[in-house]
């Protein structure tokens, strides 16, 4: 009795799938019809009248009338318009006398207050670093640092090539 009742439940499990796919089939066939007819353009397409709005464009003149007899506020008082209306006059009314006086130069950057102390290289990545004294303060900088006016050209065992104010100088090391 037990192979009867399994034999049953396997029928009844086939049975059941196959009544399953039927009807994930039939569902999916609805769908697809149903996108398909509904893409398809053999319904006319109803066209709506536009109502266009009409504008009369004769009306009547202002009665008032700009007078622009007022200077320009964007030109000077001390430069006027010739008759055309072109041409910008400069007809100053005095002299213009400077009485700022130059602006006094600022002092040059003194060299001495460069110290090198040395080099600290790395053989692997071949980067340097300067130890550098610049006015009492200590850095370490590598080639291209800009340190306040002093920028660094190249670093050697001997000495540091160094760029102020557009001049070039080499500072040598400093000795111990």
């Amino acid at each position: 009795m037990e192979f009867k009742n399994s034999m049953t439940i396997k029928m009844n499990q086939k049975s059941l799938r196959y009544i399953l796919l039927g009807g994930v089939v039939l569902i999916w066939g609805i769908i697809i019809f149903r996108v398909i007819n509904g893409l398809s353009t053999d319904d006319p397409v109803n066209l709506v009248k536009k109502k266009t709005i009409s504008f009369n464009y004769n009306t009547t003149k202002d009665s008032f009338l700009l007078l622009a007899n007022y200077p320009d506020p964007f030109i000077p008082e001390n430069i006027a318009i010739n008759e055309t209306g072109n041409d910008l006059l400069s007809l100053p009314k005095e002299p213009v006398i400077n009485n700022n006086p130059p602006a006094p130069k600022k002092p040059e950057f003194d060299i001495q207050l460069i110290q090198y102390h040395g080099m600290i290289a790395n053989p692997e990545t071949k980067m340097k670093l300067a130890v550098v004294n610049i006015a009492g303060k200590e850095y370490t900088a590598r080639e291209g640092d800009k340190i306040e006016p002093v920028s660094i050209r190249k670093i050697t065992k001997g000495g540091l090539i160094v760029f102020v104010e557009g001049k070039s100088f080499t500072v040598p090391i400093k000795a111990n």
